[in-house]
């Protein structure tokens, strides 16, 4: 210790006293190591730091010597890679790790050939583009209410078969979130209540079927959005299509083979089907339908439902009533569709149909 003592601002001059006591022992060293977390701590790699005295002075941190551990973990991945899970509890994991992640590439979660869920499988992250569950393929069977529930974000089903344990019940995949995104590759669902439904959010659905389902094999509404590539099969369903509340459905090759009803399109739903074969009626009741160049059961549009069909064959009359109307266009090449209006319903139509039903005021003939 140094002291200093100074004068005045007349006095020139200043007396220093050292003060010093005897020299102790030299102190002990905090020290710090870097290692690669856990993945346990870290799933997607980060650092884990560790800080301690150096009790024993061999300038070695050892691990009786740790006193406090700061975990770094990755924020963001930049680069392709591949998580590959063996159960329920591992896919959990997985899942979890993501949702405080920046997808900034894509994360490919690999599923075993078969897996049972035992919990409802919720994917819920930040990105939208970059998150994929491929089968080998796979065969997920479920007794849940829900199989999987896609609430935020984004993700891609890749060749899988979702099946439910049990008697039917529940739905298969559920695209349920506003603003989520589902893409379906090579995807079958059967025995569910609902096989597939979108609600508020939206999905493509590519080579998809859905079989077997007791209620309906694909389920769109609340806004929700759905359109196709390749081939969509909707088979054994007691409807095979539900369009309702404001959502929409663009289907090209599809095929619905219903127990009772093909499509049923209510409440501002809005349904345009091409190059299709649908067996089961297609009933429009306050939405609209599109149909070009294909072959149907028949359509009944009543209480303000609405369609134009095109390059169309149907089996039974298409029957309009309750303030319905239907507009049908020139179908070269195909047997003219027997036309009924009831009640209010309006159909115009060009010169290669007919009219029927007394009430032929409700048919208003339009040349081409």
């Amino acid at each position: 210790m140094t002291l200093i003592l100074s004068g005045g601002a007349f006095e020139a001059q200043a007396q220093v006293f050292l003060l010093q006591g005897e020299p102790g022992p030299p102190g002990k060293t905090v020290l710090t190591a870097t290692r690669a977390s856990d993945p346990l701590e870290c799933p997607f790699s980060g650092v884990t730091i560790e800080r301690g005295v150096d009790d024993d002075g061999d300038n070695v941190l050892d691990p009786d010597e740790v006193e406090g551990v700061d975990v770094r973990c990755e924020n963001a991945i930049t680069t392709p890679r591949t998580i590959t899970v063996t159960d329920q509890a591992s896919l959990r994991a997985a899942l979890q790790s993501l949702q405080s992640v920046s997808l900034q590439a894509l994360v490919t979660i690999a599923l075993p050939p078969t897996i049972t869920l035992t919990e409802i499988t919720t994917i819920s992250h930040r990105d939208s583009r970059f998150l994929s569950i491929n089968g080998a393929p796979t065969t997920v069977t479920t007794g849940l209410s829900e199989g999987f529930r896609v609430l935020t974000g984004g993700i891609v089903f890749r060749d899988l078969t979702v099946e439910r344990s049990g008697n039917a019940g529940g739905t298969g995949i559920n695209i349920a979130g506003v603003g989520s995104d589902a893409t379906l590759i090579n995807v079958t669902v059967s025995g569910f209540n609902d096989g597939i439904a979108v609600v508020s959010g939206s999905a493509t659905l590519v080579d998809v079927a859905v079989l077997n389902n007791r209620l309906r094999g694909l389920r769109v509404e609340a806004g929700g959005r759905v359109r196709n590539q390749n081939t969509f099969t909707s088979r054994g369903n007691d409807t095979a299509l539900l369009v309702s509340q404001s959502a929409s459905a663009t289907l090209d090759d599809a095929t619905l083979e219903s127990v009772r009803i093909g499509a049923s399109v209510i409440d501002g739903g809005v349904l345009a089907i091409s190059n299709a074969t649908v067996a089961g009626n297609i009933s429009i009741r306050g939405g609209h339908v599109n149909i070009d160049d294909a072959s149907i059961d028949g359509v009944f549009a009543i209480d303000g439902g609405a369609g134009v069909i095109s390059n169309t064959e149907s089996v039974t009359p298409l029957i309009v009533s309750q303030n319905g109307a239907l507009r049908v266009l020139f179908t070269t090449g195909r047997t003219p569709i027997e036309l009924t209006a009831r009640a209010g319903g309006v159909i115009t139509f060009d010169a290669d149909h007919r009219c029927t039903e007394s009430a032929l005021g409700q048919c208003l003939q339009i040349q081409e």
